[in-house]
């Protein structure tokens, strides 16, 4: 709940990077429980993770860019 809240609170380029990078090392966490165990459950979380967190990149890519380009030039 005070995720929740705090990620409401946070701004969308503050936001999005740390849902990233939340993400990632998850992925690397999976990966290391890869390594010592062997067992496709693992690989499969590593991959979700992953996803989740390209997804989230290209979202933040394009919504950046069109942030920009509604922001007038001075």
């Amino acid at each position: 709940m005070l995720i929740k809240l705090i990620l409401r609170i946070l701004p969308f380029y503050i936001r999005e990077p740390l849902a990233m990078v939340i993400c990632l090392v998850l992925c690397g966490a999976c990966v290391r429980k890869l390594a010592e165990s062997f067992e496709w459950q693992p690989a499969a979380l590593a991959a979700v993770f992953l996803g989740i967190a390209v997804v989230r990149g290209f979202m933040f890519r394009n919504e950046w860019r069109s942030r920009e380009k509604a922001e007038p030039a001075v």
